[in-house]
């Protein structure tokens, strides 16, 4: 057994555990781009001494204790534990056993190969407005695609509000204009999300921010002189929500959808309108350049708060002039939207030196709408029951964003 030596990691008898991880990522080497990918792969337990020669005989001949040959599994020259075989290690019924000194491809399992995307369906529709309030702002990959297909088929039975075709019923595939098209947004990423959403709904709830020079690095210390929210709901992480910014993000176009309307509650039989907000860069991976992420698209959004006014609470009016576009800050703190789901994607050609990013988050209902409040002004959480009274909850103030109404009385009545 030789340490350095690869192949006698992957062959050693004792290991029975492996903890695998890779990443791909852009270095720049005497001004050429390269592109790398990086795999890493922990083997264990290695009880015996290195040293130790490895023992010869047939296979299964010297299985450790309380460990077996098992015919039914897809190896059965090895070792298993005696407890149970993992449903990944069976045996396929139409699979066959290569007989010794045959041809490693002869008995090949067919029908592997990955599907080709079909093309069709990714005309953009043109730059036309859903609604006046719209504006621009970890399942493994191919389970992920096998949901999003069995997903579209409640969407694809009526065309929204303004004639389009929903965005899971016209886009069932990737973007084909791209060689990779990479999906980025995890858990620990879309937690992070919910807490920016409600860190500054909660505190714009409660009217008073110290005041702080930091407002670009630190959202949390902005002054205010907005007047309390009385109705501010509690943002919950809706699945529909992000599997439609996921489809949408993933057709590589840095612009907003046409038709994303939602069922919002179980058993709905009618969509309602949800809005987005939608961010897009090209990243090089020069030196220095940092990679961007959901919270740097967050902050862009939030930043426009600067231009955000009392009088344009209630009712809300849309900004005249484009230099002073606050509408992404105004959806951050529209009290009635509730639910959020987003997504980022990376698309990549390998014959450029950058990578287009896109990262949409899309809210239901849907705010930012003309004529409606962004939010009711009052005491913090002083209307939540009458919130409760439309169906979607949010009778009680929150137990983590205490200026937030949150909850329904189902939820409620159980404890």
């Amino acid at each position: 057994f030789r340490l350095d030596e690869p192949l006698s990691l992957l062959t050693n008898p004792y290991f029975k555990h492996i903890g695998c991880a890779g990443a791909r990522y852009r270095q720049i080497v005497q001004g050429v781009h390269e592109h790398r990918t990086i795999l890493v792969c922990n083997y264990g337990p290695l009880d015996t001494p290195y040293s130790f020669n490895q023992p010869r005989g047939q296979p299964c001949s010297l299985c450790p204790s309380a460990t077996s040959c098992n015919s039914s599994s897809a190896y059965p020259n090895l070792c298993f534990d005696n407890l149970m075989v993992h449903k990944h290690r069976q045996l396929h019924p139409d699979s066959e056993i290569r007989e010794e000194g045959g041809d490693d491809n002869e008995n090949e399992e067919e029908g592997n190969g990955e599907e080709e995307y079909d093309g069709e369906g990714y005309d953009d529709g043109g730059d036309e407005y859903y609604e006046s309030g719209d504006y621009e702002g970890e399942l493994g990959y191919d389970q992920d695609l096998t949901f999003l297909m069995n997903f579209t088929e409640k969407y694809c039975g009526k065309l929204c509000d303004n004639g389009q075709v929903h965005t899971l019923c016209k886009y069932q595939y990737p973007s084909e204009e791209y060689d990779e098209v990479i999906p980025l947004l995890g858990d620990d990423m879309r937690e992070i999300i919910m807490n920016q959403h409600n860190i500054v709904r909660d505190n714009y709830a409660k009217g008073y921010w110290e005041d702080s020079q930091s407002a670009e690095s630190d959202y949390s210390t902005v002054r205010t002189r907005l007047p309390l929210a009385a109705n501010m709901r509690e943002m919950q992480w809706n699945d529909d929500l992000a599997t439609i910014a996921m489809m949408w993000t993933m057709q590589c176009k840095p612009e907003r959808d046409k038709c994303r309307d939602a069922y919002l509650t179980e058993g709905s039989e009618e969509r309602t309108y949800v809005s987005q907000l939608l961010d897009a860069t090209n990243w090089t991976g020069r030196e220095g350049e940092e990679f961007p992420s959901a919270e740097s698209s967050f902050y862009n959004w939030y930043n426009t708060y600067r231009y955000f006014t009392a009088d344009i609470i209630s009712p809300y009016r849309g900004p005249k002039n484009p230099q002073r576009d606050y509408r992404s800050f105004a959806q951050i703190i529209w009290a009635d939207s509730y639910l959020v789901g987003c997504a980022m994607t990376m698309c990549r050609k390998f014959n450029t030196s950058s990578s287009l990013i896109i990262t949409a988050c899309n809210y239901g209902p849907g705010g930012v709408v003309e004529g409606r409040n962004v939010y009711v002004k009052g005491g913090p959480c002083t209307h939540c029951k009458l919130i409760n009274r439309t169906n979607l909850g949010g009778m009680y103030c929150s137990l983590d964003f205490t200026n937030l109404c949150s909850g329904t009385v189902s939820s409620f009545t159980q404890l």
